[in-house]
């Protein structure tokens, strides 16, 4: 799969989560809505499994900043 799928791919899964749990939240009768922050990573040759957590949770810290 090329990069540019790839990124297309993780983003729609991103957005259909995000998505989803906005309509569990419409529905629900609750006081709280309860919200997710996504960080999406790619591999790459010669990447450690450390670097590309490390860059999902960079990532997932930029989309936490930007919701508050």
């Amino acid at each position: 799969m090329e990069s540019t799928d790839m990124n297309n791919t993780a983003s729609a899964l991103k957005q259909g989560i995000i998505d989803e749990l906005e309509n569990l939240n419409d529905e629900a009768n609750t006081p709280y809505r309860v919200t997710v922050s996504i960080g999406i990573a790619h591999a790459s040759a010669g990447s450690s499994l450390k670097e590309l957590i490390c860059v999902a949770d960079q990532e997932m810290y930029k989309e936490k900043t930007a919701k508050a």
